[in-house]
């Protein structure tokens, strides 16, 4: 039985192989990450943790119907692939491109401003406080959020300037700082879309030292898992003398949301109340800081419906996280999972749009795509948590589609038809 649903998987993973042949150009970055995060959520971390935990988490055995988890996660994916593979032969932006010096907009200059004075912020009171951030201090929070900008301004110089010093210095600094703060998806953010585009630009040795430094970029973000302590750094004591269990835990324990999808089936199983729309009024909700509105309880339906799920006390607290279709299950079931998945290609599809049409060349155009691949790949296999998507998209994607326009304006010439 369990090799039957590994061979199902495996034949999703040729299908959305084979489509990225038929597929626009354009979109072949999103493609690429469904596949590889298939890869990886749907089939290697399920076989580590049915063959080498032996189905064993937060102290609770997950065998039966294990792999229902991966089977519909690999399969939505293929959902999204080929509503982006159908759809987008209809979104085409009408252009072309005109390199040209641009210097940067007063929005820009005032986004930086906000952006580093977040970082600063975050640096100066944020640090050290650990587990309890933003507890006693409701301006952390909002910090934090404006310090996600600088990830989009800096991929936006490094695509105008190229590794100018200031930019250098820009891309160390939030690498540090999201080391720091322990949050490994801002790391995932500034880097990937830099790797992929130095990888397409390369000939044969230069692909090759891109995949050394994504091999190097993975073992950091696994040493992070192991290690991190948010707010607080790298606890470096937790990587000496690591056994090989602990470092391949390292590298799958971010397959460990297949448990959280689990946990919404096993909430399902029972009399089941779908959330509907809270999501979307909870990701509005969440803008609001805790110093207007203190009493706001946004998120509550991960407390009953992923948090109970996971059986155990430990895996209440856990925090362990969930694909988006288990957000899309939670507000309608199998129907809300189509229709959630065909949202999500469309609004991928319109931003893509809007990037191109505003692109400041093809390079910032080439970056814009693979932040948008990056964004919508991420959360769709690795965060499902809506309001915290939508905090990403407002704080790091649209912003760089935005100053893309705003500076774009200046330098590109629509086609004559």
């Amino acid at each position: 039985m369990e090799a039957s649903f590994v061979c199902l998987i495996i034949l999703l993973a040729l299908i959305q192989a084979a489509q990225i042949r038929f597929s626009e150009p354009i979109d072949r970055p999103l493609l690429y990450i469904l596949l590889v995060s298939t890869i990886y959520y749907s089939l290697f971390g399920p076989i580590y943790w049915a063959y080498y935990q032996e189905y064993e988490f937060v102290g609770y055995n997950w065998k039966v119907n294990f792999w229902q988890a991966p089977l519909t996660l690999s399969g939505c994916s293929l959902l999204l692939s080929s509503l982006v593979v159908f759809i987008g032969r209809k979104f085409r932006p009408n252009k072309k491109y005109e390199k040209r010096h641009v210097t940067s907009t007063m929005g820009l200059r005032i986004a930086h401003i906000f952006g580093w004075s977040g970082a600063a912020y975050l640096a100066a009171v944020g640090i050290g406080t650990g587990e309890q951030a933003g507890n006693g201090d409701p301006l952390l929070l909002i910090a934090f959020q404006f310090a996600d900008i600088l990830i989009a301004i800096y991929l936006l110089q490094l695509s105008q300037k190229g590794w100018r010093p200031s930019v250098v210095f820009g891309f160390i600094a939030v690498s540090v700082l999201a080391i720091l703060v322990g949050y490994r998806y801002r790391l995932v953010f500034l880097w990937l879309p830099v790797l992929a585009v130095f990888f397409v630009r390369q000939k044969i040795a230069g692909r090759i030292a891109t995949i050394g430094a994504g091999l190097l970029g993975l073992s950091v973000l696994a040493a992070l898992t192991l290690s991190r302590k948010k707010f607080e750094g790298i606890d470096f004591y937790a990587l000496t003398n690591l056994s090989i269990d602990e470092v391949l835990y390292g590298l799958f324990a971010e397959s460990n949301n297949v448990f959280g999808l689990l946990a919404i089936f096993d909430s399902m199983s029972i009399p089941f109340d779908y959330i509907y729309l809270q999501p979307l009024f909870d990701s509005v909700l969440d803008f609001i800081p805790r110093a207007l509105y203190p009493t706001k309880d946004s998120g509550s339906y991960v407390l009953t419906y992923v948090s109970e799920g996971l059986v155990t006390d430990e895996g209440a607290k856990s925090g362990t996280a969930y694909p988006f279709v288990g957000e899309y299950l939670m507000m309608g079931g199998a129907i809300g999972a189509v229709l959630g998945t065909l949202a999500y290609s469309i609004l991928y599809l319109v931003l893509r749009v809007k990037l191109l049409r505003n692109a400041t060349g093809i390079s910032g155009a080439t970056y814009g795509v693979w932040l948008l691949a990056t964004f919508f790949g991420y959360y769709y296999y690795s965060r499902g948590y809506m309001p915290q998507a939508a905090k990403s998209l407002v704080f790091i994607v649209l912003p760089y589609v935005y100053f893309c326009g705003a500076l774009g304006s200046l330098r590109q010439k629509p086609i004559n038809r």
